[in-house]
């Protein structure tokens, strides 16, 4: 063969198009894998609460109490066969904690040690409450998340 045929290989040009067109296509892609995985933990973490919410209700409805507070991991008294998964992490990372009703004080599911992104709690706060952590039914303060059952 004669030594005017084109090189093997890609151009330096060739290479460089290629690379922008790979980035660009990690700008757009990133961001909504991001999105996806936290619509994801916040649905994961809603589906605990409210199956955690309604186990305690329905406690609340049989008894005419709420069950006593209990320490962060440990499954309240009498609700053992109800909370399935209480004492394992959350989704969230930290330990799951029932605060039981107390002199002027609510009832309450709660987070302590929560590990993730406040993206994850401002979004499950959107699909279980009003969307403000300061205020309404979800709180968050200082990496401890706070669902309010009774006032």
């Amino acid at each position: 063969m004669s030594g005017k045929g084109k090189p093997g290989g890609f151009s330096s040009v060739e290479l460089f198009v290629l690379t922008s067109v790979f980035g660009l296509l990690l700008l757009v892609a990133i961001p909504s894998y991001r999105d996806k995985q936290t619509n994801a933990r916040a649905g994961e973490l809603a589906e605990d609460l409210r199956s955690y919410g309604c186990a305690l209700w329905d406690y609340h409805a049989t008894t005419g109490s709420w069950p006593a507070d209990s320490q962060p991991g440990a499954i309240p008294e009498g609700m053992g066969d109800r909370l399935a998964g209480f004492s394992e992490p959350s989704p969230i990372g930290g330990q799951w904690d029932w605060e039981g009703p107390k002199a002027c004080c609510s009832a309450s599911i709660c987070i302590d040690g929560v590990e993730c992104s406040i993206r994850v709690i401002q979004r499950l706060d959107e699909i279980m409450d009003d969307g403000n952590l300061s205020m309404g039914l979800m709180r968050y303060e200082a990496r401890r998340l706070i669902m309010v059952l009774d006032r």
